[in-house]
């Protein structure tokens, strides 16, 4: 499956809030995984994928 990140992860990467992200997910610009106890996780090409369209 690839390697998985957090919302905060995510953020740190992009230096942005974890708001912001779920905001993205929300939006249709991420995609989240659950984990079997609701946790959503970033898939980290997507994540890349992002950063590079809006130069992160």
């Amino acid at each position: 499956m690839g390697d998985l990140l957090t919302a905060d992860e995510v953020a740190a990467r992009l230096n942005v809030k974890p708001r912001r992200v779920r905001g993205w997910e929300r939006r249709g610009f991420l995609t989240a995984i659950r984990t079997a106890r609701g946790e959503r996780r970033y898939l980290t090409a997507e994540v890349d994928q992002l950063a590079a369209r809006h130069g992160r």
